[in-house]
């Protein structure tokens, strides 16, 4: 019966590709001003020690949803052309080992979004903010609360 369900919706799913209209799967040839992205990185923290004065091993989750908007339709003619886009991303880390601890940021960025190769869309994004967290004397290397994220 299970295997009967499975091939059920494997074949609708396939009718359903089927039908699609290739005109849906082209790209709008409208601007791109004001197009919005919202997105979320969530992946864990592992130790990577650089100098032997680092002590602590923090192992956690880090979690950050971002949201962007596109400000400019693309500029230029070459390899190079794109579009600016800004926004922000928050920061929210879980430290589950040596202890317990916590922190939250608050990011402001801009990413420039080459739109010369196609369907491939490389980009750039930077941005800066502070990070407040609880380490200071939870771990040895934090010397304040206040940090910042680049």
């Amino acid at each position: 019966m299970f295997i009967l369900r499975v091939c059920a919706v494997t074949v609708l799913f396939y009718v359903g590709l089927a039908w699609l209209s290739p005109v849906s799967a082209e790209e709008s040839s409208a601007g791109i001003v004001g197009n919005q992205t919202v997105g979320v990185v969530v992946g864990g923290m592992l130790p990577v020690r650089l100098t032997d004065g680092q002590s602590s091993k923090l192992n956690g989750v880090s979690v950050h949803p971002s949201w962007q908007m596109t400000v400019t339709n693309p500029i230029g003619n070459e390899w190079w052309s794109g579009s600016i886009a800004l926004g922000v991303e928050m920061a929210l880390l879980g430290i589950a080992e040596p202890t317990g601890a916590y922190g939250v940021g608050f990011t402001p960025k801009a990413a420039y979004t080459f739109t010369s190769f196609g369907r491939l869309k490389p980009y750039i994004e930077g941005g800066g903010g502070p990070l407040w967290t609880n380490f200071q004397e939870r771990i040895p290397e934090q010397g304040s609360d206040f940090n910042f994220l680049v």
